[in-house]
């Protein structure tokens, strides 16, 4: 078996792993991920991840894990190609994605947020929604000003319509609001760095993990204390803390992590309902990443988020059962013939928030880069 070093990300001894005759990349950044260790031996492999204990047998066109999750070997050679993308040479992972009244506040531009390009391998496009601003100081912060005011959904779409623009190989695409503050919960074990801020230590689960989408705790919403008691009931945890990662079936728009390679799926926004509620763009994300990648979107429970400013918007829910009957619907017709009719869509489609409500989906402890391929979990022998 040989042995690759690769580019270091936030740690020394990043490796890739590799077989001769067949090849599986995982990188072991400073230390394992949440437990999780890969490596195969003659076609056999072993994955230790909390609930994924056991060999994964090989066949022509899969491999299958002793729960029941089947991954596709065409999913495998994705994940190498994925892996080799994470190694590669890009200078930027990240593109900050902000609508602001004007400039960014000064708490965006302090070294722990995104002021500074180095510490955040990043760059940062904004939509001025009221004034343009003129500031140059940060060369790696891009300004946008339309002379017309849009949507807070027209203006995320305008944002990743922009990063898009231009041809940058990132790795993820977040979405944050401007009055976003971020603290570490310290109710969750977590060893960390005292000297990393929390959204560093947010970017590295990102690079550490690979979600569809990442996302943190919200303190105002979703709590952590939410969620356990939501685990206790429908997966019979028993644990008292919460594990680190966490899937997430309802997950707040504040701030989300898109991978580059599921972005394009799930994305744009649907401004449908913009006129009733701004929140309806956010439960379409919600519906369609559970639908196309179920398991997939991953809170980082030790980090949570607050919000400052609670400006005036559209948020009418009176009629939000039937609206999101009808967001479900509109997904369903879009998606390939033979999976319009399973269990998940059909139950999603009657009753969404019964549905999310008691999803098993925050129950799954998918490993760490896992492969991103849409509709997989059909497969899966778990549900």
């Amino acid at each position: 078996m040989s042995t690759v070093t690769a580019r270091t990300l936030y740690f020394k001894n990043m490796q890739c792993l590799s077989v001769t005759a067949k090849t599986f990349c995982f990188c072991i950044l400073g230390m394992m991920v949440s437990g999780t260790i890969i490596w195969m031996f003659d076609g056999t492999t072993y994955l230790r991840q909390h609930k994924f204990v056991g060999v994964i047998k090989n066949s022509n066109d899969s491999i299958t894990t002793t729960d029941g999750i089947i991954i596709p070997q065409h999913s495998i050679h994705i994940l190498e190609e994925r892996m080799r993308n994470l190694t590669s040479t890009t200078s930027k992972w990240f593109v900050y994605l902000v609508q602001t009244p004007q400039c960014l506040p000064p708490s965006l531009l302090t070294n722990d947020f995104v002021g500074n390009e180095t510490l955040c391998h990043c760059d940062v496009i904004v939509l001025s929604y009221q004034n343009e601003c003129n500031s140059s100081l940060f060369y790696h912060i891009e300004y946008l000003h339309l002379k017309h005011r849009t949507t807070w959904t027209q203006g995320r779409n305008l944002l990743w319509l922009q990063a898009k623009r231009r041809r940058k190989q990132y790795i993820y695409y977040i979405f944050m609001d401007d009055d976003i503050e971020l603290r570490y919960n310290n109710k969750i074990p977590f060893k960390r760095d005292e000297a990393m801020s929390p959204l560093r230590a947010f970017e590295k689960f990102l690079l550490n993990y690979e979600p569809v989408v990442g996302v943190v705790n919200f303190l105002n919403h979703v709590n952590y204390r939410f969620i356990m008691i939501k685990r206790h009931k429908l997966c019979k945890e028993t644990r008292i803390l919460l594990p680190v990662y966490v899937s997430m079936t309802n997950f707040d728009a504040l701030f989300n992590a898109f991978h580059y390679e599921a972005i394009d799926s799930i994305l744009p926004y649907n401004t449908k309902y913009d006129k009733l509620s701004w929140w309806h763009s956010q439960r379409y994300i919600i519906t369609k990443v559970e639908i196309l990648f179920r398991g997939q979107a991953v809170m980082f429970t030790p980090v949570y988020y607050t919000n400052k400013l609670h400006r005036p918007y559209p948020r009418n829910n009176g009629t939000v059962s039937q609206v999101w009957t009808s967001i479900v619907e509109e997904i369903e017709k879009k998606l390939p013939i033979q999976y319009r009719e399973m269990k998940l869509v059909k139950e999603f489609k009657s009753h969404p928030f019964y549905f999310l409500s008691n999803s098993q989906t925050i129950c799954l402890n998918l490993p760490a880069h896992f492969p991103i391929v849409p509709f997989q979990h059909f497969s899966w022998k778990i549900f």
